[in-house]
């Protein structure tokens, strides 16, 4: 198991996707001593790169795995929460 401070815990959100339901960012701010806020913008970030889904208003609202934990990689997670590519060239002017 890979754990990122500040990212959700994977154990948390397997459990999620096990059980078929989804939790609330408090709870899973919680579980990873983490604000709430902070976790909702990172699932919204991941809710965009398609790896977790959103379910909005009332009792159920929350946030699980969009598929299977294993099927998840963490370069899709990295590509999904960083803005800035890992690598990036140098572009020299050219001088003639």
């Amino acid at each position: 198991m890979v754990k990122m401070p500040g990212l959700i815990d994977n154990s948390t959100m397997s459990r999620v996707n096990y059980k078929d339901e989804y939790f609330a960012s408090d709870r899973i701010g919680n579980s990873v001593n983490t604000s709430p806020v902070f976790i909702r913008r990172i699932l919204g970030q991941l809710a965009k790169a398609q790896l977790v889904s959103v379910q909005h208003g009332g009792t159920g609202a929350g946030w699980k795995l969009a598929r299977e934990a294993d099927a998840i990689t963490l370069q899709e997670v990295y590509e999904a929460v960083v803005q800035t590519p890992l690598f990036e060239l140098h572009h020299a002017d050219q001088c003639n």
